[in-house]
């Protein structure tokens, strides 16, 4: 397995590999349940990161490359989506994502990509809507919302070895982080 974490309700436990995600039921944490298994699809190397909503309805998972999918964590084969990370609104063709996280409601995916960028796609609109080039000097392996339930405020850790703290109500004003942690 590649990685792994539990929902923050601590019922399930996701984890993955190079060509598998598996789901199991943790509810009695001396005898957990395989509850679903899947085939991850498009897979460069390996699984790179997941999410699960906070409703315990969509896991997302990525790859190294700009596809994102979608599935349904019931079943983990009804619904398999896949959401393409590029923009043309941008210029960049797309981007190989290493870190994904959804927003609080659900709405929006927060990404990491190998390239430095942070890019946040809208699940309504089914594109992406926020884009901050050049984030990172090196690949952003860890994206996440400060509180899950308010989206405006987000960390970056890269292989540059900063940790950015990003405020979404500046970043079209300034693509300049709110704060930098140095040495991590």
């Amino acid at each position: 397995m590649y990685g792994g974490r539990f929902t923050s309700k601590g019922n399930l436990y996701y984890c993955s590999s190079q060509s598998q995600i598996l789901v199991y039921d943790t509810t009695d944490p001396y005898n957990w349940k395989q509850r679903s298994a899947v085939d991850a699809h498009s897979v460069r190397w390996t699984v790179t990161d997941m999410d699960v909503d906070k409703d315990e309805n969509y896991l997302i998972y990525s790859s190294i490359s700009p596809l994102v999918h979608l599935v349904d964590i019931a079943t983990l084969c009804n619904k398999h989506e896949r959401l393409v990370f590029t923009s043309d609104d941008y210029g960049y063709g797309g981007w190989a994502l290493m870190s994904i996280k959804f927003s609080g409601d659900g709405r929006e995916i927060l990404g990491g990509t190998k390239s430095g960028h942070i890019l946040i796609y809208d699940l309504m609109q089914k594109r992406v809507t926020t884009v901050v080039g050049e984030a990172h000097e090196d690949e952003i392996n860890s994206v996440c919302w400060a509180n899950r339930d308010s989206s405006n405020l987000l960390f970056t850790g890269s292989d540059d070895c900063f940790v950015k703290v990003w405020d979404r109500r500046n970043l079209a004003n300034s693509r300049r982080p709110a704060g930098i942690f140095i040495g991590h």
